[in-house]
């Protein structure tokens, strides 16, 4: 909440900035509808939060400060966002409510408006969530029924929130909670909604906001967004998007497994039915106000926090409930990982002044009919999907032409505010992504798909200057996206045909439950449907091999082979990484046990997920594996994702110090990807770098990469570690990283991942070339010089 990205800090003002009596100290937050500000109040001494229109999509800053539309064109849309701006102050100034934010002050200054909120210190439901924190359901009961006591005055008054989530609730240090952000609140009008145009929250979101005039949307609609919220606290999973649900309507599933299910035994039946109910898809089998779904609850709903007309507080604690009250941050326990898993944070999705382009539901017999229409595309074998995102309307006209003629079915769009609703309702196979786009930018999109997880095969476009359109890549890269293309413009037709042709090859076959679901994967654990390859790593001067890195496959049948970025975020999400990581370890260990009479040198990285770092007892368990099957635990490196060890810096460092006293090896995994303190990096006690692949491959053809991965050979050898390159392709590659003293390559060049009997055999056939080579060479050497050998795959 108090950090300050320097991203938004190029757009933001500058700390000791004055506005009025109120002085500028840091950002809290920001999004397409305007930045909040920590501020001081320097009349009053006190700490105060500021917000400011400002939308970025339409306006931009000058150097004093000031605040304009882009163009004429974008004008009336600015000032018609800041008339709804005012009209946030003017409904959050009706209410004196300790649970829902109070406004202050609001002035217009730089040409754009302000609005002077109270400070409210604590921290969000969200970072609960994140850290896997389980209350208990008096704490819940704490939270949630003041909140619902606010928001029933709040809909009595005609409006509606339309963006609770866990970052929107705060948590003070007296337990109490407070509703943030209404910057999407809506007010009714002789029971017509007014139009909507605000983006959705993935997630906590009704499938009723996907519409863009509104329709059906109400009290009911704030209900499943609370409903959700609470989902993810009590079960710890981030709740499946409305789009996803709608397109499994096709064979009566659900990917939302209920509450009821997950939850059950943790809290009373009453509580989980209630949230259930909340989140039921179609909005006249929720409740339809407030009230309504209080009765659901525990106790009627009177257990505590009611909230009177006036807005004061009175607390009925029911018998069943009373214990002495403390805040319910303070009560709360880390869960095991095993009920539940670090959950990415949601993308945090403000109100823009244009609407999203999508189908209006307007009654319930045209949502049935869009639910047919979307669950028809999703059954069977389907052509592959390619999205379209390029403000150019006459690129997107070309694109879709071509990728249509070459096999895709394709949808496009000129308006980068449609992107988030096109994804989640086309769900694409592939999307081609313009980084440039007036006053938008690709960039911002990477982010958001790598926010939802996104497995899309991406074709980045551009005018720009090479190196831009290069660090767009990598940085897609970094964030665990599928970066495949970039295609420079002015567009190319034979080139574009001859890019995304290999894309559209074949098609997708879909069971009936269309994308892979949590039971699909428990099922595979289970079922010895998941299998380990080896893939060999070598020491670039010797060419010996000093060990095998484990590589988790799901082989559904003996035809199809599931790739690991399609499970592994799966099992993040669902909690089953601790299941499938000690499946891989097992299977690995079990494989290393039967060739270690021949080659008894070799080394065994497995991987371990960062959200296993939270679990105090994964040395013991790890060590306890290690033993079961006899194995030496210097012999085992764990890789952990540099990103990923610096998540919790403090309680990583007790549980990689523990491994590394139990006797098993580290190493820091994709060095380069994340955006580390080197300091930290330095207190951990890692034994290996492993250079990211992405600047292995680009190593012979961009300078940039080449100078990185020379600098952190350095690096890494003047800390005392072994440095592995990976993403090494060819012998050109390797020759030129043995040359700079790294000190082992892995790589297709020597060897893809195979399964533990052809690797057996790969092992042999490279043994016998090494000795056949006696000591092969590249170019004369002197004797004594530093000879670097010949490598040959």
């Amino acid at each position: 909440m108090h950090q300050e990205s320097s991203l938004r800090s190029r757009k933001s003002l500058p700390t000791g900035h004055q506005l009025l009596s109120y002085r500028i100290e840091s950002v809290l937050g920001a999004g397409g509808f305007g930045i909040t500000y920590l501020a001081t109040d320097t009349n009053l001494n006190r700490a105060v939060a500021i917000k400011e229109y400002f939308p970025e999509q339409l306006a931009s800053r000058d150097d004093e400060g000031n605040i304009h539309a882009t163009s004429e064109k974008e004008s009336s849309a600015f000032v018609w966002g800041r008339e709804r701006f005012l009209k946030e102050g003017q409904i959050l100034a009706r209410f004196s409510n300790p649970y829902i934010v109070s406004v202050l002050d609001f002035f217009e200054l730089h040409n754009t408006s302000y609005m002077v909120m109270e400070y409210e210190s604590g921290e969000s439901l969200k970072s609960i969530i994140r850290e896997g924190r389980r209350l208990s359901e008096g704490d819940v009961l704490e939270i949630l029924l003041p909140l619902l006591r606010s928001l029933a005055r709040f809909h009595n008054e005609g409006f509606i929130h339309r963006d609770i989530k866990p970052a929107n609730i705060l948590i003070r240090r007296d337990g109490t909670p407070v509703l943030l952000d209404f910057g999407s609140a809506r007010q009714t009008v002789s029971g017509e909604r007014l139009s909507l145009t605000s983006l959705v929250s993935p997630g906590y979101a009704p499938v009723e906001q996907y519409s863009d005039k509104g329709a059906h949307q109400g009290p009911w609609t704030d209900i499943y967004a609370l409903g959700a919220t609470f989902y993810h606290l009590l079960t710890g999973r981030m709740p499946a998007t409305a789009m996803e649900r709608t397109a499994s309507l096709h064979d009566g599933s659900d990917p939302l497994t209920p509450a009821s299910v997950l939850a059950r035994g943790a809290y009373s039946e009453e509580l989980l039915k209630a949230i259930d109910i909340s989140m039921k898809l179609m909005e006249h089998e929720r409740p339809r106000s407030v009230s309504e779904l209080l009765e659901l609850l525990p106790g009627g709903g009177s257990t505590v926090g009611t909230v009177t007309e006036t807005g004061n507080t009175t607390r009925a604690v029911s018998p069943s409930t009373t214990r002495q009250v403390t805040p319910a941050y303070a009560r709360s326990r880390i869960i095991d990982r095993h009920a539940a898993t670090e959950i990415n944070p949601e993308v945090d999705q403000s109100n823009t002044a244009t609407a999203p382009t999508t189908a209006t539901l307007s009654s319930n017999a045209e949502r049935s009919s869009l639910y047919s229409q979307i669950s028809a595309q999703m059954m069977g074998k389907r052509s592959k999907r390619l999205l379209i995102v390029d403000d150019d309307a006459r690129v997107c006209r070309l694109v879709k032409r071509v990728s249509e003629g070459i096999g895709f079915h394709t949808y496009a769009t000129d308006n980068p505010v449609d992107f988030p609703i096109a994804y989640q309702g086309f769900r694409p196979d592939v999307i081609v992504l313009d980084l440039q786009m007036g006053h938008s930018d690709g960039v911002e999109l990477l982010r958001y798909l790598a926010d939802q997880g996104a497995e899309e095969a991406i074709v980045l476009m551009s005018g720009v200057d090479q190196r831009i359109i290069d660090t767009a890549a990598r940085l897609g890269k970094s964030l665990g996206l599928n970066i495949v293309n970039v295609l420079n413009k002015p567009i190319d037709i034979n080139v574009l045909r001859t890019e995304l042709g290999p894309l559209a090859e074949g098609t997708v076959t879909l069971g009936p439950g269309g994308p892979l679901h949590e039971r699909d994967l428990e099922r595979a654990i289970l079922e010895n449907q998941i299998t380990v390859h080896y893939q060999p790593k070598i020491a670039l001067k010797s060419g010996r091999v000093t060990g095998v890195e484990a590589l988790v496959r799901w082989r559904q049948s003996s035809e199809d082979l599931i790739p690991p970025d399609r499970f592994i975020p799966l099992a993040e999400k669902t909690g089953l990484i601790d299941a499938l990581t000690q499946r891989v370890l097992e299977t690995a260990l079990a494989d290393a046990r039967t060739w270690s009479d021949k080659w008894p040198e070799l080394n065994l990285a497995v991987n371990l997920s960062p959200s296993m770092l939270s679990n105090l007892e994964l040395p013991d368990r790890i060590a306890s594996i290690v033993r079961s099957y006899d194995m030496d635990p210097g012999r085992l490196i764990l890789e952990v994702t540099e990103s990923g060890a610096m998540q919790r810096p403090d309680q990583t460092m007790e549980i990689l110090a523990r491994l590394r006293l139990k006797g098993v090896q580290l190493s820091i995994d994709d060095f380069g990807a994340g955006h580390s303190s080197l300091l930290q990096l330095y207190r951990l006690p890692f034994g290996e770098l492993k250079i990211e692949r992405s600047f292995v491959i680009d190593a012979l053809d961009s300078q940039e990469a080449a100078t990185i991965i020379h600098a952190t050979i350095e690096l890494g050898h003047r800390l005392g570690l072994k440095v592995v390159a990976e993403g090494v392709e060819d012998k050109l590659t390797a020759e030129w990283l043995a040359q700079l003293q790294c000190d082992i390559g892995q790589g297709n060049f020597f060897s893809v991942a195979l399964p533990s009997p052809e690797f057996l055999a790969w092992m042999d056939h490279w043994a016998g070339n090494q000795s056949a080579e006696s000591t092969p060479r590249r170019g004369d050497q002197s004797p004594g010089s530093d000879a670097v050998v010949s490598l040959s795959a």
